[in-house]
């Protein structure tokens, strides 16, 4: 049914360095965040129709970014350099920095009542971080090989992973 329809192109950014790994759009403001591998993330005000800030900090290539469903002025990267920022996305402020994988960090959900953030990890772990405390709560491990994606389900109770290894798991938050 969509074959043949007609999209229109309402804005183009070209304000990286380097490729644009990773976006996202926030759900209640007219915001866009990409990650680049030219270690930043900019975020842009689609209403003004330019940059509004550059986040960095991160040492080496960004491949993901996402804004926080539970508190819609957070907004998270991850980076190769094994690391995932939270950030302030009124001030530009980096409000944490989560450290503890062991390889890059590739993706992030965060949960969308509580003040969670899993990240996925080349180290083939996913770590599911409180955000308030800045430490790690629980790391779920068990893929074979690299864990590129994960999700907190809506309900909040169950997290997914998928992994290089040919596999997707869903993991019990509760028990791990």
């Amino acid at each position: 049914a969509c074959i043949g329809t007609q999209v229109d192109l309402v804005s183009k950014f070209h304000t990286h360095l380097e490729p644009i790994h990773g976006i996202a759009v926030h759900k209640h403001q007219n915001l866009v965040a990409t990650a680049s591998w030219d270690h930043t993330c900019k975020l842009y005000d689609l209403d003004a129709n330019e940059v509004v800030r550059t986040l960095g900090g991160h040492t080496q290539g960004l491949y993901a970014v996402s804004f926080s469903a539970q508190s819609s002025n957070i907004l998270g990267t991850v980076s190769s350099d094994q690391t995932c920022r939270l950030w302030d996305i009124e001030t530009g402020e980096c409000k944490s920095v989560l450290v503890g994988h062991e390889d890059e960090v590739n993706g992030l959900s965060f949960h969308n009542a509580q003040a969670l953030v899993a990240t996925a990890s080349d180290d083939r772990k996913a770590i599911i971080w409180d955000m308030e405390e800045c430490k790690k709560i629980r790391s779920l491990e068990g893929h074979q090989n690299v864990v590129y994606g994960v999700c907190f389900a809506p309900t909040g109770s169950i997290i997914a992973t998928a992994s290089f290894d040919w596999t997707a798991k869903i993991w019990d938050l509760r028990s791990g």
